[in-house]
């Protein structure tokens, strides 16, 4: 390399931090604002964080004390107490879940309220809440739970497809633990409706699946007597 060319390439490199400094000189307010800007967000990120587990906490208490009043009215054995009871309770959860955003607090809410209307035989209520359970906290395991629930709703009122689709929902849930019987339903379902085919398909994949579950048993029962007919 000349020694002319050393010289400029020396000199371009000074100038590196001169001009960085430069910049920084020259937009200085520009650049105040911007982290003024980035700091007030993240106060208000944490702030919003701070008042969500806050509430998360406040609703968790409170179901924990309506479920615990629920279980104490049965055991009283009063009919007319009950009922007043489950009245109050679904009262105090429809105000929790009547607002704020999703989330599995407010599911479990929903929850507590399905099953108190599924005692009562209120099936399409039980149903809803059930639902509304499972899309407040998708990705929470009680989301299979409320599926497979919803769909034993939809049986009691006789709305098979509906039960089906969401069997099938709740047998692809990832962290519903009772996907064989889920899996079982739905080939029960078929059967009920003279889908042998259909039936045959669901508990075979049962029994591919869940090889020595007693729903594969079962199922493998089922196959037989659906084989033969």
């Amino acid at each position: 390399m000349s020694t002319k060319a050393a010289r400029e390439d020396v000199k371009e490199n000074q100038s590196v931090p001169a001009l960085i400094s430069g910049f920084l000189i020259k937009n200085r307010k520009v650049i105040l604002v911007a982290i003024a800007v980035l700091f007030v967000a993240f106060l208000a990120f944490v702030a919003v964080t701070v008042v969500q587990e806050r509430t998360t906490s406040q609703i968790d208490a409170k179901v924990a004390v309506f479920i615990d009043d629920w279980a104490e009215a049965k055991s009283a054995g009063n009919e007319a107490a009950l009922a007043s009871a489950e009245d109050g309770i679904l009262a105090s959860l429809a105000e929790i879940t009547g607002k704020g955003v999703a989330s599995p607090a407010r599911a479990r809410a929903h929850l507590l309220a399905a099953d108190i209307r599924y005692s009562r035989k209120d099936w399409a209520g039980s149903r809803d809440s059930y639902l509304a359970a499972a899309a407040d906290a998708p990705r929470v395991y009680t989301a299979g739970i409320a599926l497979f629930n919803a769909a034993s709703c939809e049986e009691e009122l006789g709305n098979a497809d509906s039960a089906l689709s969401l069997y099938v929902k709740a047998a692809n849930d990832a962290s519903f633990n009772l996907k064989p019987r889920a899996l079982f339903n739905i080939g029960r379902i078929e059967e009920q409706r003279s889908k042998t085919k259909e039936a045959i398909a669901a508990y075979e994949d049962l029994v591919e699946k869940y090889p020595d579950n007693s729903w594969s048993l079962l199922a493998k029962s089922r196959i037989l007597a659906l084989q033969i007919k």
